[in-house]
C-alpha cells in the first residue's frame, strides 16, 4: 500500500512507500508518523517539498540497505534478520540522516570479518 503525500502550497500529491523486505510489511505511516501530519481535504498527509524529497531518499536508503543485507547474508551465510539487526544496533542509529552511512560500516565489517575466518 503506498502513502500519497500532498506537497505544501501546491496541489501536488507525490507516493511514499516504505515495505519491508524481509517481513512484505507495509510501515510508511510509522515510519515518518503520518498520524502528527496535517492533513488536507482527502486526508492525505501534507509536507513540504524538502521534507518530501528527505523521506523519499531515506525509504529508498533503507531498501538498498535491505538488498545488501540480503546479498551478504548469501555471501557469508548469516541470516538477513541478524545482518539488519546489526545494523540497526550502530550506535549512530540516533541520528537518522546517519543510518545508511552505519549500516554500509556494519556490512563492511561483517564481510572483512567472515573473509578472515
Amino acid at each position: 500500500m503506498r502513502m500519497d503525500i500532498r506537497i505544501k502550497g501546491t496541489e501536488d500529491v507525490r507516493e511514499l512507500t516504505a515495505i519491508d523486505r524481509v517481513t512484505g510489511l507495509e510501515w510508511t505511516a510509522d515510519l515518518i508518523s503520518a498520524g502528527n501530519l496535517p492533513r488536507d481535504d482527502n486526508e492525505r498527509p501534507i509536507m513540504d517539498a524538502e521534507d518530501y524529497e528527505w523521506w523519499a531518499t531515506y525509504i529508498s536508503d533503507s531498501e538498498e540497505t535491505e538488498r545488501e543485507a540480503e546479498q551478504l547474508s548469501a555471501e557469508i551465510g548469516v541470516p538477513v534478520g541478524d545482518i539488519l539487526e546489526a545494523c540497526g544496533s550502530e550506535g549512530s542509529l540516533g541520528d537518522m540522516d546517519q543510518h545508511r552511512a552505519a549500516a554500509i560500516r556494519v556490512m563492511a565489517t561483517m564481510r572483512s570479518e567472515a573473509a578472515n575466518k
